[in-house]
């Protein structure tokens, strides 16, 4: 059982070593085709992108209040070195993971699109975890006595694919005044789940110094867990299905100014809008896995600290009695408010804003929750080439500042590496790259007698 209830903490440790997030400042490029589908579904249709294959591309995210995600930190961990660390009661760590596999999208009229998507996702969080007691138990105890106390631990870690099919259309386009819709439908494809969770743990060490192995761990509170696959087996080694929604509107605020020029020459390969607001929700559904083993544990008693450090879960099924139910357990998608407010500056200047905001209540079990992000960015923006400085706040990260760029039709960036960089105690990190094939929208060459402003139009 301690490799279950604590492979979550492991999982998440090891890849501090080698990860680091997601699209900030790539998220509202006009050019970033089948990545902005992610982002809201209506992005689809009315791209600057006429087709795009995506080839592949990944985003990871960190966040933790256990240990300063700086570069020191990180060659020290990967050294096994000592490396600091900030351990309290509740300690909180998340991780999201995704792999973009091979997608397209594409034209059907000149209202609609469509586009076919695949993607692979993993998603811990560790929240309330008193990362002292867990410091001792796989490190061994000190010669101090010390009191811990947990208040509604909560660990899941879900790996799930996805394969989703989108379309865009156009809603209206009449004046100064734009809107388009989206919505993805996703056949889910469930990896596995491990959960742990504790409405109280709490309890002390006493150390005996005469016989330091004998020296007592005195808990009291609940214990609950559950592993959808065996421990002997890898996630995905058996796929529980499920079903997902996106949906998403964009409307565009288009002067007559922005409009009329960027349609002399073909209105497609050209942005019209001086401002534009988009809305969705994002990651509606669940996976349901049935028939799943569910042990409770009462926790009132003793075990000694070489019953612990040894092998704690056997520790807790010798000496406190436990209950195991077989049920069905629906675990839900990672749902979110996005909004995004896009405004033009200039011709090829642009600066966003961007509020993520989960749906999901964070004390419930089997729920996978997101960091709630607002971020603002600047950008410069090209048809080949766009450069964002992203700058972001969050609950658990602070604020954190990054840069990223697009080359044709490659995309490196994150959202927090400026931060890491110049920061001692930076509470997360991300990066994110891709490589696809965009085919843009074609544009007219301007006209003979120079009727465009140089430079209007990007």
């Amino acid at each position: 059982m301690k490799k279950i209830i604590l492979s979550l903490v492991l999982f998440s440790a090891t890849t501090l070593t080698v990860l680091s997030q997601y699209y900030q400042g790539f998220e509202n490029d006009n050019f970033n085709g089948l990545h902005g589908v992610l982002i809201n579904p209506a992005n689809i249709v009315d791209s600057r992108i006429k087709s795009e294959i995506n080839i592949f591309s990944t985003q990871i995210q960190i966040g933790t209040d256990y240990t300063p995600l700086t570069p020191d930190n990180f060659i020290n961990i990967i050294n096994e070195d000592s490396f600091t660390v900030f351990p309290k009661d509740d300690n909180e760590l998340l991780l999201n993971l995704e792999l973009f596999g091979p997608s397209f999208m594409f034209n059907l009229t000149k209202k609609s699109s469509i586009g076919l998507l695949s993607r692979v996702r993993i998603y811990n969080n560790s929240r309330n975890l008193n990362a002292k007691l867990y410091e001792d138990l796989t490190s061994g105890f000190d010669d101090e006595d010390f009191d811990f106390n947990m208040k509604n631990l909560d660990q899941t870690l879900h790996a799930w694919g996805e394969i989703g099919l989108t379309y865009g259309r156009i809603l209206t386009d009449k004046d100064n005044n734009f809107l388009k819709a989206g919505i993805t439908l996703k056949y889910l494809l469930g990896g596995g789940v491990v959960q742990a969770t504790s409405n109280s743990f709490s309890g002390d060490y006493v150390y005996n110094e005469n016989d330091p192995p004998q020296s007592l761990i005195n808990l009291s509170g609940d214990l609950s867990y559950m592993m959808s696959y065996n421990e002997d087996e890898d996630p995905f080694s058996s796929i529980t299905p499920g079903f997902g929604t996106d949906i998403g509107l964009i409307y565009e605020y288009r002067p007559e100014s922005t409009r009329t020029i960027a349609e002399d020459r073909n209105g497609k390969g050209f942005n019209k809008y001086k401002l534009k607001i988009g809305v969705a929700i994002l990651d509606i559904g669940h996976i349901t896995y049935k028939d799943q083993e569910q042990t409770d544990y009462t926790l009132n008693g003793s075990v000694t600290a070489e019953e612990g450090e040894n092998d704690i879960g056997q520790a807790l099924e010798d000496n406190y009695p436990g209950t195991t139910t077989v049920k069905d357990i629906k675990v839900s998608l990672p749902t979110a408010l996005q909004i995004n407010i896009d405004y033009r500056i200039t011709h090829r200047v642009y600066a966003s804003v961007n509020y993520n905001t989960s749906l999901l209540e964070a004390d419930k079990p089997y729920n996978n929750i997101g960091q709630n992000i607002l971020s603002i960015s600047p950008r410069y923006e090209t048809r080949f080439f766009s450069l964002y400085l992203p700058v972001s706040f969050s609950e658990l990260g602070g604020t954190a500042i990054g840069t990223g760029f697009r080359l044709g039709p490659l995309v490196i960036g994150s959202g927090t590496i400026l931060s890491t960089l110049f920061s001692d105690n930076a509470k997360s990190a991300n990066i994110y790259a891709g490589l696809k094939v965009p085919i843009y929208q074609k544009r007219k060459s301007k006209l003979e007698n120079d009727t465009l402003t140089p430079g209007t139009v990007n």
